[in-house]
């Protein structure tokens, strides 16, 4: 039986700027390299980004890309009333991304 592994993170896929980003950038690598010694789907919301900002990091994207097309999985952008051009520019709240989850889980 196919797993559907969903990773949700702020940092490592569309950005790379910090500890959680490498962990995430990471785990995309490992699992890039183990995905054909397992049946596994692997899906992955991410900050979205604007691809044309200082902060896009297209390899970061590009291997995440890569790794759910591999694996028929999905690239889950979330929407995050901002811009997405800068660092400061992607969450302004907690309240902000609680509403999103629960936003994503209904639909």
């Amino acid at each position: 039986m196919k797993k559907h592994l969903i990773i949700a993170t702020y940092d490592g896929i569309g950005t790379h700027y910090s500890g959680v980003g490498t962990i995430a950038k990471n785990l995309v690598d490992a699992l890039g390299e183990l995905s054909g010694d397992f049946e596994l789907r692997v899906s992955i919301a991410y900050i979205n980004v604007d691809h044309n900002s200082k902060v896009f990091n297209k390899q970061c994207f590009d291997k995440a890309t890569m790794l759910t097309s591999k694996t028929r999985g999905m690239m889950i952008p979330l929407c995050n009333t901002t811009k997405g051009q800068n660092e400061w520019d992607m969450w302004r709240s907690f309240d902000e991304w609680l509403r999103l989850c629960f936003f994503g889980n209904s639909s």
